[in-house]
């Protein structure tokens, strides 16, 4: 999987999408399509879901950094 950002996005491959079980997806919901991608239109369960299928994952561009996420 490869995505190419254009502005930078955090929490690109939590797996716990920021703690969706304490905002019950009010925050962000995995079937979000992570903003800025050029080319792709990959959701935050996408990249997860690679990571965990031992897949390698390819992000060009600012990944920005673990934060709160909304």
């Amino acid at each position: 999987m490869e995505l190419k950002l254009s502005s930078p996005q955090g929490c690109i491959g939590d797996f716990t999408y920021n703690f969706l079980w304490q905002h019950r997806g009010a925050e962000l919901n995995p079937d979000d399509v992570i903003p800025s991608q050029v080319g792709t239109s990959c959701s935050y369960e996408d990249v997860v879901e690679a990571l965990k299928k031992g897949e390698e994952v390819h992000i060009k561009g600012d990944a920005g950094k673990r934060r709160r996420c909304m």
